[in-house]
Formats: C-alpha cells, structure tokens, sequence
C-alpha cells in the first residue's frame, strides 16, 4: 500500500470512526512536524503517522521533536499496511492501526497526553490555518458563518445565559 493510500484511508477513519470534525492531512506550515494526518474532536487533537515500510517507521523516532519528547496530538498513532509492525514495537504513549483492503484495526490504543505536552507543538499549525484565511480574505465569510449560527438561536437561550454568569 503506497503513503498516499494509507493517508486517505487515515483521515475517512478520523472522519468516520473518530467523529472528529476538523481533519488535516499533510498541511506544512511552520510547526516542528507536518503530520500526516490530524484531526480535533472536542478540542483534543489525534495524530496519525503513516508508514509504508519498517526503516520509515524506525526513523520516526530519530526525528528531534520526537526526540525531545515535543510533538503535535493528544493521542498519537502510527497507521501501517497490516501486519508490517508489532504492537510490542511501538513505544510509549503512541497506539497502533493496521490498515488492510477492507478495515482499519486498532492494535493498540493510544494514551492520551496531557494538554501541556501536545498544545504548544499545536499553535503554529493552527495560526497557519488562521493566517491563510486571513490573507485571502476568508475570514469575513467565517465572521458571517457565526452571525447566521447565532442568529438562529432562540433569543431566550441567550438572555439565559446572561443571567448565569
């Protein structure tokens, strides 16, 4: 299975079986990483690393934001063709997903970090994404998106949420 196969298959599973509702796929900014692939549910972010071959994988752990224990994602996974790695090779916090023809299996789960571990690593990826909005003109048309939401409210929720706080 070619890198490309394995991305596309990796942001459908973010999609589809994690129900995030943000996904980015190989976006390059000024971050330490480009993740493959990254998604946001509820404001936590899961990262997916997609392998083709064994050495690609051993050089994950070579690369310095992986050395100095810095890195993009809440819950960390490698996605691999089935059968290429064993859970028991996998270090640390990261989880394991065997991708085959038909199905996406996890092999090990991911422990999830603390928000000081992954957020910070996060930011220049996310003010990327806000910059280019921005700089094509965009960010009105996001503005606009808010209003209509809000807008469509009943009015009362918003008079009672002024008497909570």
């Amino acid at each position: 299975m070619k890198h490309s196969e394995l991305v596309e298959r990796a942001e459908k599973w973010l999609r589809n079986s994690k129900h995030c509702s943000v996904v980015i796929k190989e976006f390059v900014s000024s971050a330490c990483e480009t993740p493959d692939v990254i998604g946001w549910k509820q404001g936590a972010s899961i990262l997916i690393e997609c392998k083709t071959s064994r050495s690609d994988f051993n050089n994950e752990y070579r690369k310095p934001h992986r050395r100095n224990g810095v890195g993009m994602g809440r819950e960390r996974y490698f996605f691999v063709p089935t059968g290429l790695l064993e859970a028991s090779e996998v270090l640390g916090e990261w989880g394991l997903l065997f991708c085959s023809e038909k199905q996406v299996k996890i092999v090990k789960e991911s422990t999830p970090l603390s928000k000081t571990e992954y957020c910070v690593a996060e930011y220049p990826l996310l003010l990327s994404i806000a910059r280019r909005i921005e700089l094509r003109g965009l960010m009105e048309n996001i503005r606009d998106v808010k209003l209509i939401s809000t807008s469509l409210r009943d009015p009362r929720d918003t008079e009672q949420k002024r008497r909570d706080c």
